[in-house]
């Protein structure tokens, strides 16, 4: 009798089933998207709290007039800040309010770029260039003070 006749045929094993899946890889699925859900959360929430800033910077930019940006200042701060710290300020008082919401690096740049813009705005000769220059200044408010930064014992 031949030896090799009683060998059988070579079977493949039975297919391993990919369900039910583990439960580390349920949890690593919850957490991606627990995660994906907190980032739109957030950046949907960054883009609200600036979104009174990006209009204030795009109105400056379009803007040519000392006063109309003077308008649009008041208008942002009076967006972020208390209503009523705002609404009464004006000239000089406005100009230090704004200077004082500035990190301190950046305030003494403001104040000399707006240094003699707030009493200009009173006068009769106004040149291009110092509205120019007195927007840059807005614009670098508008980019530093805001949104407020909240500072443990500090109220904006």
């Amino acid at each position: 009798m031949d030896p090799l006749a009683q060998l059988k045929d070579i079977s493949t094993p039975e297919q391993i089933s990919q369900f039910p899946i583990a439960l580390g890889w349920w949890l690593l699925l919850a957490l991606l998207l627990l995660s994906l859900m907190t980032f739109f959360l957030k950046l949907k929430q960054y883009k609200k709290v600036r979104k009174n800033q990006r209009k204030a910077i795009a109105k400056i930019t379009k803007n040519t007039e000392k006063l109309e940006t003077m308008r649009i200042l008041k208008w942002a701060a009076m967006a972020y800040f208390p209503r009523h710290e705002v609404a009464s300020l004006s000239g000089n008082d406005f100009s230090t309010y704004l200077a004082e919401k500035l990190p301190i690096n950046d305030k003494d740049k403001f104040i000399k770029q707006t240094k003699d813009h707030w009493q200009s705005l009173y006068q009769k000769t106004s040149n291009e260039q110092n509205a120019e220059e007195f927007n840059q200044a807005a614009i670098l408010w508008l980019n530093k003070a805001l949104p407020p930064r909240k500072i443990k014992g500090v109220k904006a």
